[in-house]
């Protein structure tokens, strides 16, 4: 999320309205609010089990913001069919794996595990399968005999840094809605 705002606020391609959590403690929250970010706690011990509720309240903040285009980056939380319906081909998504391979969690382990030599980073879409959504672009890193865990996904997130940032100005240069309204 850092280094999505940071090249926002370099190259000015977009108005980052805000920044919002499920989880009070975040650090990229933090980070926000030290930018001097307009920030949001929705908080998910608050809706637990309530997915619905949740993705209503969240619906309801998104349009109060004026919001065009949600970048999720860190944010766990499985959307609802319904949220992400609303929010047809207006959510981004960064995943720590070259898509359609090791969707969901632990993709950096399971890599390893299946000695695979490529590994990356994906930004797709958001739709109502769990990582199933159009890939906008991917970044591939490969994968050392002597990679652990922790130094692919520090390899990865390097990558990370750059794709996403990249694939957000892509898309919003090349979009009039998004264009429009976010002059």
């Amino acid at each position: 999320m850092l280094s999505l705002v940071k090249d926002i606020n370099k190259k000015k391609y977009a108005n980052i309205n805000l920044i919002i959590s499920d989880n009070n403690q975040s650090i990229g929250l933090q980070k926000a609010k030290e930018l001097g970010l307009k920030t949001f706690v929705l908080d998910n011990i608050k809706y637990h089990g309530l997915s619905k509720e949740f993705d209503e309240e969240l619906n309801k903040i998104m349009k109060q913001e004026n919001i065009q285009l949600i970048c999720l980056a860190g944010f766990m939380k499985i959307l609802t069919p319904w949220f992400v319906e609303c929010w047809k081909d207006r959510i981004l998504n960064i995943h720590p794996s070259l898509l359609p391979k090791y969707k969901g969690l632990n993709t950096h382990e399971r890599a390893i595990r299946a000695g695979d030599k490529k590994h990356g980073c994906t930004v797709h879409y958001v739709n109502a399968d769990i990582d199933g959504g159009e890939i906008l672009g991917q970044s591939v890193v490969e994968v050392a005999k002597t990679d652990s865990i922790t130094t692919l996904a520090a390899k990865v997130l390097k990558k990370e840094h750059t794709l996403y940032p990249k694939i957000v100005q892509k898309l919003i240069d090349g979009n009039k809605y998004f264009l429009t309204n976010n002059s």
